[in-house]
């Protein structure tokens, strides 16, 4: 099931490795198509059942924020660079 493969990508996240203090899981989603939106918040649930919570900033850090096909690049690949 599709809530098996969530559980199973997250458990990846926390196996031990050196360095490593926190686990992040970005998601990223199109809301502006439908049925993207509603997988987005079946796997809002599914990381909540987890014992996830969602990050809620205090400044503007990019999170929350609907980008377009000409401004997501830029953010999407510092967060890719963060999470490596």
């Amino acid at each position: 099931s599709w809530k098996g493969n969530i559980a199973q990508y997250a458990g990846r996240l926390h196996r031990d490795f050196e360095g490593k203090e926190n686990v992040i899981i970005y998601d990223y989603v199109d809301v502006h198509v439908k049925m993207l939106e509603r997988m987005y918040q079946k796997r809002l649930s599914a990381y909540a059942a987890m014992g996830y919570t969602v990050y809620a900033p205090t400044g503007n850090d990019g999170a929350n924020v609907i980008y377009t096909v000409r401004d997501y690049q830029e953010t999407y690949w510092q967060d890719f660079q963060m999470a490596a």
